[in-house]
């Protein structure tokens, strides 16, 4: 029975701790030097030198 309980107990907080990292969200366009936009771009979010995270 315990362990059952401290399955649940570790499975909630590694549930929880994924919903949470999902938060940043980008708005916009991305368009080419002529101001065209791009179909399918992807971002990649990298930190500055002195951030820790982004």
């Amino acid at each position: 029975m315990l362990k059952k309980i401290i399955l649940l107990l570790c499975f909630a907080l590694i549930s929880t701790t994924c919903l949470c990292a999902q938060t940043i969200a980008f708005s916009g366009q991305v368009t080419d030097s002529l101001n065209n936009p791009l179909e399918y771009a992807n971002l990649l979010a990298v930190p500055k030198a002195d951030q820790v995270a982004v």
